[in-house]
Parts: C-alpha cells; sequence; structure tokens
C-alpha cells in the first residue's frame, strides 16, 4: 500500500495549482462561488506541512493565482470590465506569511522567463522585466513575439520536473489492452478515457467507469508486478471528462479528490 503524505480538505472547489519548484511549495486558489470569496493556501510538499492557511486578500472574488515563483504567491485581479475576463496587475504575496512583497496595479503577467524574473505588459503593449525579490522594473528590448518564446522555452524546462499522464482514447491502439487491465485488477470497465503514467517503479492510471449508471472517476496505482496499491474514486458522479487529473513531482503523486480536497502520497 502506498503510504499518504498529507491530505487537505478545503470550503471550495480547487480552482487551480501552481507549484514553486524552487520552494517545492504547492499553492492553491479556492473559490466559494456562493459566499464570492477567493482564498489561497500554500503547503509545505517537503514535509506535508502548511504554511500559509486560508489567505483571503482585501479583494474576495475578483481575484486569482497566476502563479507561484521564488517563494512568492503572484496574484492577478481584473481589469475594471470584468466580463472579458482580462487580467490585470500583479501583487506578490510571500508563500509563508502572505504579506505583500511588491504590487503592480497597471501590469499584466505574460509569464515567468527565468528563475529570477517575469514578464509583464503594460497598458502600451510593451514588453518588461520584473526582479521576482524586488519587484523592480528593467526594460526588455524585444517584441512580444520573442517573449512568448523566452516563457514558453522555460515553462517547458521547468515542466520536465514533473511528470503528467499520457491521455488515451476508445480508438488508440492500446486502449483495448489498459481496458482489459483495468478490469482485472478493479473489476471495472473503462469508458471514454484513460490517463496511464508509468514510473521506475509504478503505474498510475486515471479512468471513467459506471458505478450505478452514473459515470465515475477513479485512480489506480500498481506496482511494476501489477499488485493493486491504491485505488480511489477522484469524483463519484462527472460531469466531463478531465485532463491531467493527477501528477507526479519529486517521487509524489498528487491529486484532487471530489474537487475540494487535494492529496498526496508517497512513491
Amino acid at each position: 500500500m502506498l503510504q499518504r503524505h498529507f491530505f487537505y480538505a478545503f470550503e471550495g472547489p480547487v480552482w487551480k495549482i501552481c507549484l514553486d519548484q524552487e520552494t517545492q511549495n504547492l499553492a492553491l486558489e479556492i473559490r466559494q462561488k456562493e459566499a464570492l470569496q477567493t482564498a489561497f493556501w500554500v503547503i509545505d510538499t517537503k514535509t506535508g506541512n502548511l504554511l500559509l492557511k486560508d489567505h483571503k486578500p482585501a479583494e474576495r472574488w475578483w481575484t486569482g493565482l497566476e502563479n507561484a515563483v521564488g517563494g512568492n504567491l503572484l496574484l492577478h485581479g481584473y481589469s475594471s470590465n470584468r466580463e472579458t475576463g482580462k487580467h490585470l496587475g500583479i501583487t506578490a504575496v510571500s508563500e509563508e506569511t502572505g504579506e505583500t512583497q511588491w504590487h503592480k496595479p497597471e501590469l499584466t503577467y505574460t509569464g515567468q522567463n527565468s528563475e529570477t524574473t517575469v514578464l509583464v505588459e503594460n497598458g502600451l503593449g510593451q514588453i518588461k522585466e520584473v526582479v521576482l525579490e524586488t519587484g523592480v522594473e528593467n526594460d526588455f528590448f524585444q517584441d512580444q513575439g520573442h517573449a512568448k518564446k523566452q516563457v514558453q522555452a522555460f515553462e517547458e524546462k521547468r515542466s520536465q520536473a514533473m511528470q503528467f499522464p499520457v491521455p488515451y482514447l476508445p480508438t488508440d491502439a492500446h486502449y483495448g489492452l489498459l481496458q482489459q487491465f483495468l478490469k482485472q485488477k478493479t473489476g471495472k470497465r473503462a469508458e471514454e478515457q484513460i490517463e496511464y503514467l508509468e514510473t521506475g517503479s509504478h503505474i498510475v492510471f486515471s479512468f471513467y467507469a459506471r458505478n450505478h449508471s452514473v459515470l465515475a472517476n477513479y485512480l489506480v496505482v500498481c506496482s511494476s508486478a501489477g499488485e493493486v496499491l491504491l485505488e480511489i474514486c477522484l469524483e463519484p458522479e462527472v460531469a466531463g471528462i478531465g485532463l491531467d487529473t493527477f501528477f507526479i513531482f519529486a517521487a509524489k503523486l498528487f491529486f484532487i479528490q471530489e474537487k475540494n480536497s487535494l492529496a498526496c502520497y508517497l512513491l
């Protein structure tokens, strides 16, 4: 059996997750639609301890999580015409204390281009480079196209430390074999998409099967020898098919359970 590293339940659905690879802290955006309240939590994935609990900015609803980098949460606001959904403003908040480190109300986050800097856009469409630690703005002497390439290249580099599943559809060549394996191990017949990820010692599946005629989402972890080590229902009744329903980082398995809980198991 796998050892559970931590489990946290929240008062609303987990809206977004960002992993700060420098600190190995996991930041979460929790949104309670009924109360129009957004809150942010930070978990130290090394220990499983909470660093920041239920942090609520002055703006209750029109805020969100852009990223978590260098020990800070980068929070965004929205433009005055909120129906467009356009992000505006960046606030750096300490992952450990919740204190504001710097605030840029007129800039829009573009992306991270290095371990120490992010790229932003001002109201004139000009790209600036902001130092994460201090919030100091520097000129970026290249166009938006080059800025996007820098951000994409850095994100691809960072993503190598994380493992995400590969989706298989019923039309894919190996779908039948995965479906048969899951039937043998769980007694459930997979439908729709199967997500699959194999490490050196584990095989992880996320799949959909009927439970009393209702489509549910399940997660199964097997040893490389095929022994079932973990079987959990992620969502007892799904409205649609999800992507990247789990991920692995630093020999730990992370997944959302029933929309408002986060679980982590040691691999």
